[in-house]
């Protein structure tokens, strides 16, 4: 019962983030849409983008996810590697690894070696594990 429309761009990103964190998948979606629309601002975009194919991931959509990231990448230049690991992520779901890949060693290439997240290091395994390449 927020008003989103009232909110600063800082708290509906807290809002978003405390409704995955919750299990609130569907409300996250919502809200993400309604603020990348809302407040077209890339840094937000860039935040919440990766949010949003993380929750498409977690109700099972991983297309969506794939197709949310391409809409959204392909409008501003909102890549990161929190964006590209959640990408990489999906295309395993869907068990396409070549496309994992890719979008893994994009990932890779903004985070830099040292700076791997741990969900990263766990997309390669999976890769590594379920395409037997």
């Amino acid at each position: 019962q927020i008003d989103i429309n009232a909110l600063s761009e800082n708290k509906v990103c807290e809002l978003i983030k405390s409704m995955k964190d919750s299990g609130s998948y569907f409300d996250a979606i919502n809200t993400i849409n309604f603020a990348i629309e809302k407040f077209d601002n890339t840094a937000l975009i860039k935040n919440i983008l990766p949010i949003l194919t993380s929750c498409y991931r977690s109700i099972g959509k991983p297309l969506e996810a794939i197709a949310a990231a391409k809409k959204y990448v392909a409008i501003c230049p909102c890549g990161s590697s929190a964006l590209f690991t959640s990408v990489a992520a999906a295309f395993c779901d869907v068990s396409d690894y070549e496309k994992a890949k890719k979008f893994a060693n994009r990932a890779y290439a903004i985070s830099g070696p040292n700076n791997s997240s741990p969900e990263l290091m766990s997309v390669y395994s999976r890769i590594k594990a379920e395409s037997k390449s």
